[in-house]
């Protein structure tokens, strides 16, 4: 019953201690920035990373960008149409290194 009797006698001081704790920790939380780079945290050393930098010499960049469309029949001429625009477009951005599409592909099964 001590306890009980405690935290009813310093409720205010129990709840503005609270929020001020949590109005600190805000601060902190809002300048952490995340290193999405996996290869950052490897030293380089180790013979995967190496090997890594050798993969990317040799085929590019490993980042990607995935832009799905929906649609009801991807081999509609309207939608190859717009798919093939739409490569287009991002094959002229600078940045962009390669645009694969429905529209580049060989083999379509």
């Amino acid at each position: 019953m001590k306890k009980g009797m405690f935290v009813i006698r310093y409720r205010w001081w129990i709840i503005i201690t609270t929020v001020l704790l949590v109005v600190a920790s805000i601060v902190p939380v809002l300048r952490i920035r995340i290193n999405p780079d996996l290869e950052s945290y490897m030293p380089g050393s180790m013979p995967s990373k190496q090997h890594n930098r050798i993969i990317s010499d040799v085929f590019g960049n490993d980042e990607m960008i995935l832009i799905v469309l929906e649609t009801r029949d991807v081999m509609d001429n309207k939608t190859l149409k717009r798919v093939r625009e739409i490569s287009e477009a991002f094959s002229l951005m600078p940045g962009f290194g390669r645009v694969y599409s429905i529209c580049q592909a060989k083999n379509i099964r």
